[in-house]
């Protein structure tokens, strides 16, 4: 059996401050990569957001990965490859994105978003 899990290598970055300031994440097919060596360029790679999006936008942010899983997860479940397991994983995303946006209300309610100061759950 094939394994379609891919293989993920990340590499964060913080400011001095210690804030998380971007990186990168690349997304290999783990059988390629694994009789491979390693040799093989990533399927992707996911420049992540680099300081306050309202200083710009220059990256992506986990809000945007939930939203694209989640879009593919309603088309296949739009398609003859509706399953339980894709139900599942569709609520507990919309579930993770709830939480997000909950994130970001709390933190626009403390007067604390597009900053690094931390929030008050």
């Amino acid at each position: 059996m094939r394994n379609y899990f891919p293989m993920v290598e990340a590499s964060f970055q913080s400011d001095a401050d210690g804030n998380p300031s971007g990186g990168i994440s690349s997304i290999y097919d783990r059988e390629d990569a694994l009789s491979t060596g390693g040799s093989q360029p990533p399927l992707v790679e996911i420049p992540w957001q680099n300081g306050i999006m309202s200083e710009g936008r220059n990256g992506v942010v986990l809000e945007d990965m939930v939203e694209a899983c989640i879009q593919r997860l309603r088309f296949f479940q739009d398609s003859k490859f509706r399953c339980r397991e894709n139900a599942l994983a569709l609520t507990k995303l919309e579930e993770a994105a709830q939480w997000m946006r909950q994130r970001q209300r709390n933190r626009h309610l403390q007067n604390v978003q597009s900053s690094y100061e931390t929030h008050t759950s």
